[in-house]
C-alpha cells in the first residue's frame, strides 16, 4: 500500500508515480496473497495495510507482525529477495499471462530461474554457481552495480522495467530485457564488471531539444531586435 509504506519509511512496489504503476501492477497483483513469488521478484520486504491482514500468519512463508500503529500494519515477509542477484537458469515464455502464471506454480523458484519473452544474448549454464551482485550505489534515476560470475549470468533487478532505462556494462551500452513480464534484467559475461543503469528518457531529450530551439529563436528575434534599433 504506497500512503502506508511512506509512512513508515518505506518503498512501494507500486511505486509513486501512475506510469510506473501501470507497468507492474497486474504482475503484483496476479495473485491476491502477499506471500506471493511475485512479490519476491519485486523484492518486497514488508507488506503494509490500513487494515489486519489475518490468515496470513501460517503456510511455507508466513506474515510476521512487526509494527502496528493507529491505521497501518507492517509485516515482514518470509522471503526477501536481493535488490540486485544473478540467475543462471532461463525459461522462453512469449506469453504474458502464460509467464506470469509460471511464477506462481509449486516447483518455480524465482531465486534461481528467469522467465523472459525471448532468448538471451549470452549462454548462461544452469548447472554453474552463482556469482555476486553487490549493489555499490542507487539513487533516482541511477544503479551501480558490482557482478562478479564463474559464467556469463542474467542480472536481475527488483525494480520495473518502465521504458527509459539505459544500461553499459564497463562503460559499453548494452540492451537489456524485461524478466518475469515486470522487472529489468540484463546478460553480463564472467567474471568482474561494473554494470550501470541511467534513466534517460527519450522524452527528456526531446523536451531539451524544444528548449534549446526555443532558445535559439529567441536569441535570433533578439539579435535582430538589436539590428533594426541600431539602424534606426
Amino acid at each position: 500500500e504506497q500512503n502506508g509504506a511512506g509512512q513508515v519509511g518505506l518503498e512501494s512496489v507500486f511505486g509513486y508515480n501512475a506510469l510506473e504503476i501501470g507497468a507492474n501492477i497486474a504482475f503484483a497483483s496476479s495473485v491476491p496473497d502477499p506471500r506471493s513469488a511475485a512479490y519476491d521478484i519485486l523484492g518486497a520486504g514488508y507488506v503494509i495495510s490500513e487494515g489486519k491482514l489475518d490468515g496470513y500468519g501460517d503456510g511455507e512463508r508466513p506474515l510476521q507482525l512487526v509494527e502496528h500503529t493507529d491505521n497501518v500494519w507492517v509485516y515482514q515477509r518470509g522471503r526477501i529477495l536481493p535488490l540486485a542477484r544473478l540467475v543462471n537458469r532461463i525459461e522462453v515464455i512469449p506469453d504474458t499471462e502464460q509467464a506470469i502464471a509460471r511464477v506462481h506454480q509449486p516447483d518455480f523458484d524465482p531465486a534461481a530461474t528467469a522467465i523472459l519473452a525471448e532468448g538471451v544474448s549470452c549462454q548462461t549454464a544452469g548447472d554453474t554457481e552463482l556469482g555476486t551482485a553487490v549493489v555499490e550505489e542507487k539513487r533516482n534515476g541511477y544503479w551501480r552495480i558490482r557482478t562478479d560470475s564463474p559464467a556469463p549470468a542474467l542480472l536481475v533487478l527488483s525494480e520495473t522495467a518502465y521504458p527509459g532505462w539505459q544500461v553499459t556494462i564497463d562503460g559499453e551500452r548494452v540492451d537489456w530485457q524485461k524478466a518475469y513480464t515486470a522487472v529489468r534484467a540484463v546478460c553480463v559475461p564472467a567474471g568482474e564488471h561494473l554494470v550501470e543503469w541511467t534513466y534517460a528518457p527519450n522524452t527528456w531529450k526531446i523536451g531539451g531539444l524544444i528548449s534549446l530551439a526555443a532558445l535559439g529563436l529567441l536569441c535570433a528575434a533578439l539579435v535582430k531586435l538589436r539590428r533594426e534599433e541600431s539602424r534606426r
